[in-house]
């Protein structure tokens, strides 16, 4: 199912900023896509549920948590930002969705 995953979603563009990044994710199927916050992307606040329906796009930013109630900027040590999801509705076994990431280097 992965590489149907892959031919149904795209990322159409990505933009890096210090606080944050957004992307826009294009959907080229008739199957809504169903993608929840996955493990592996703590540090970053992005939405926790999206659907993109079908033969639409979606942008999507995510940036890091606040600190002390301020936003702060991404460490200059990363190469780049790697936003993790799982597709609720691709199953590669029982209960058990499919991986999506999106990666976004970082221009410092």
């Amino acid at each position: 199912l992965v590489p149907l995953l892959n031919a149904c979603v795209k990322v159409k563009s990505k933009k890096f900023g210090k606080t944050g990044v957004t992307f826009t994710l294009e959907n080229k199927s008739s199957i809504p896509i169903v993608l929840t916050k996955a493990p592996g992307s703590e540090g970053l606040w992005y939405p926790r549920y999206i659907v993109i329906p079908p033969f639409s796009t979606q942008s999507v930013k995510a940036r890091p948590l606040l600190v002390d109630n301020k936003q702060p900027k991404f460490d200059q040590s990363l190469s780049e930002i790697v936003v993790n999801f799982k597709v609720d509705n691709f199953l590669g076994a029982p209960n058990k969705p499919i991986d999506f990431s999106v990666s976004v280097p970082c221009e410092w």
